[in-house]
């Protein structure tokens, strides 16, 4: 038989000793075991997980701000949905939103959406504070991007991303420690697919600057291996499409990378002048 791992063993040799023991933990005790049991370092054991979960749960009025705030967010990143579990943690949140600062509401909100939970009266609460320009201009890109992140995977129509959006872009020559969250990524991303055609050249290069840094810690945190060579596969439609160009002899360009996009199908000026003058002479 295969030995078990030290870290396994680690685990096996305190959960029964500890999950026994739950009622006597400090919240400050338990926010440090959800933390080191939900790390790269030890095995995942959901019993002592849960088991905590529920100490949560029945208990939430006493922990602090940070210490909500990390647990679920500990919880999210592994995926462990339990909505009763964060409709305790919400009703902490809503109860005394005073003792939480944004940038802790924003990663809460993010950890909410990540598990699928959705809380009306958090969201009333929550995104109007990333809506104002004066107000989001001294928040960091994690927060900024944890909020639009978050809006986006709750479907929120009504948030107003705007000054999110151009307060990330700005972010061009922010220090290089803005770029270690995947957060940051996904709401640069989100912020050029909605409001690109909206900004101004300078915020534009600005965007193009900032991405152009993003790819570049993306290829650092690689080790400098080659890049994915993934290319998307057309969909029925853009087959469709691009079968309707051929018909009408239009010239046209496939899978055409657009950073920090890829764009299905692109049919230059040069192109359109060219299919247009073969039309004139066909006539």
């Amino acid at each position: 038989l295969t030995e078990p791992p030290l870290s396994t063993k680690l685990v096996q040799l305190f959960s029964n000793f500890v999950c026994e023991r739950i009622p006597e933990l400090t919240p400050e005790q338990i926010r440090i075991f959800t933390v080191a049991l939900t790390s790269q370092a030890l095995p995942m054991d959901e019993f002592w997980l849960f088991m905590l979960a529920k100490r949560v749960q029945d208990t939430a009025a006493a922990f602090n701000a940070e210490q909500i705030v990390v647990i679920a967010r500990r919880y999210a990143e592994k995926g462990l949905e339990d909505e009763e579990f964060f409709q305790a943690l919400v009703d902490r949140v809503t109860a005394s939103p005073q003792d939480f600062s944004p940038e802790q509401l924003a990663h809460f909100l993010l950890s909410c959406a990540k598990v699928r939970y959705m809380h009306e009266e958090l969201c009333t609460m929550a995104f109007p504070l990333f809506e104002d320009r004066s107000r989001v201009s001294g928040m960091r890109a994690g927060t900024l991007s944890a909020a639009i992140t978050a809006a986006s995977l709750m479907d929120q129509r009504a948030f107003r991303p705007t000054a999110c959006c151009h307060a990330l872009a700005s972010m061009a020559q922010a220090p290089r420690g803005v770029f270690d969250h995947h957060e940051f990524a996904m709401g640069l991303v989100l912020a050029a697919a909605t409001f690109c055609h909206r900004w101004p050249l300078p915020l534009m290069h600005s965007l193009g600057s900032t991405l152009a840094r993003l790819e570049e810690k993306l290829g650092s945190a690689a080790g400098g291996s080659a890049k994915d060579a993934y290319e998307p596969t057309p969909s029925s439609f853009h087959l469709e499409v691009v079968a309707v160009l051929r018909l009408l002899s239009v010239e046209h360009s496939l899978e055409q990378p657009r950073k920090p996009f890829c764009l299905d199908i692109v049919i230059s000026p040069e192109q359109l002048l060219r299919s247009a003058s073969l039309e004139v002479a066909q006539e």
